[in-house]
């Protein structure tokens, strides 16, 4: 049994060579002087990221210091409540 798998491992071997070799019907190869792609909309999508991760951090910054006002607040009717 073991002699009969390895002789299907070692016929099988040029076979996967040669199925890698093989280039498939309409294939291109790349060809460095092709035109690239461009996104004309990335800089768009730049800003949009951009003033989405602002506003993010304002919102962020402006809870912060809200807290810390609640916070405050609290501790000055903690202190009041102790007299």
């Amino acid at each position: 049994m073991k002699r009969v798998l390895l002789t299907c491992a070692l016929l099988a071997i040029p076979a996967l060579a040669a199925a890698q070799q093989a280039t498939p019907p309409g294939f291109k190869a790349f060809d460095d002087s092709a035109p690239r792609e461009t996104l004309p909309a990335a800089p768009l999508v730049f800003i949009a990221y951009s003033v989405a991760w602002v506003a993010l951090a304002f919102y962020a910054f402006t809870m912060w210091r809200k807290l810390g006002k609640v916070e405050q607040d609290l501790a000055e009717l903690r202190r009041g409540a102790k007299r």
